[in-house]
This record gives C-alpha cells, structure tokens and sequence, in this order.
C-alpha cells in the first residue's frame, strides 16, 4: 500500500465559521437545525470547510436593480 498525501481541508468550528461570515454561532444552528447549510460532522460536532463559508457567501449575494 503507497503512502498517499492527501489535501485535507481546513476545518471552521460554529464560532469561527460566524466570525468568517459576521453572523452569531446562534444563527448557523438554527441554520443547520433547519437544514439549510451544507457542513461536515466528525464525532457529533459540526464543522465547516472553506469551500463550503464560500458558497454560503456566494448563495447569499444579492444583484443590484438597475434604474427606475
């Protein structure tokens, strides 16, 4: 069997993933509790890749109306 590297992702905890994203650790339980978040669990905790802080930013953008 080869030893592979492999490229594990960082991991944000509730607090730090808020931190990232300007929110209270509150609001991504409920998001989570309400299935809305896409996230990682090892061992009953909830963590959150980069990738993942990413899309939630990306989902959550709003375009601009152009003139009246």
């Amino acid at each position: 069997m080869e030893n592979e590297i492999v490229d594990i992702p960082q991991l944000f905890d509730y607090r730090a993933a808020a931190e990232v994203l300007h929110l209270s650790h509150f609001t991504l339980r409920r998001w989570i509790s309400e299935k809305r978040l896409e996230h990682v669990k090892l061992g009953g905790r909830v963590f959150f890749t980069k990738s993942q802080l990413a899309q939630i930013i990306t989902s959550r953008s709003v375009e601009p109306v152009l003139g009246k």
